[in-house]
């Protein structure tokens, strides 16, 4: 799977923390932007490390269908594994857990590859772009 983007991406206005040990990042970016900053791993393809289940196309539109209900229609947050190609630089010393993204690369989808499809679906069907928390 490739991983290159066709130019870096900065995402603003993201929190820098850990959980259990681990530094994780909490932010949003445009849909348009998330479709092309994040893969699917399937756990059953050929280097048999991945951990997601197959697309399925009917959670998809479900979920596409649920977005056109208007702006009621939340949803959760994406988990991404940035596999290392995201660095994460503070505005300031005074915030040293605010700042920005600089994405090298794309990040692979743990949890909401059946939102981003359903979300990729909505925005091509209403040529509408939508905010993708993570």
């Amino acid at each position: 799977m490739d991983q290159t983007i066709p130019q870096q991406v900065v995402i603003e206005n993201v929190i820098q923390s850990k959980m259990r040990g681990k530094v994780i990042y909490q932010s949003n970016v445009p849909a348009s932007i998330a479709l092309n900053l994040t893969f699917v791993k399937p756990y059953d393809n050929e280097s048999g490390k991945g951990y997601q289940r197959p697309v399925d196309p009917k959670r998809c539109h479900d979920f596409a269908l649920y977005l056109s209900k208007g702006d009621d229609a939340l949803f959760t947050p994406v988990l991404l594994n940035a596999c290392s190609n995201w660095e994460f630089v503070a505005y300031d010393k005074q915030r040293p857990n605010f700042g920005r993204l600089f994405c090298k690369g794309k990040a692979s989808l743990m949890d909401g590859q059946h939102r981003l499809g359903g979300i990729k679906r909505y925005i091509q069907e209403t040529n509408a772009d939508i905010m993708v928390p993570f």
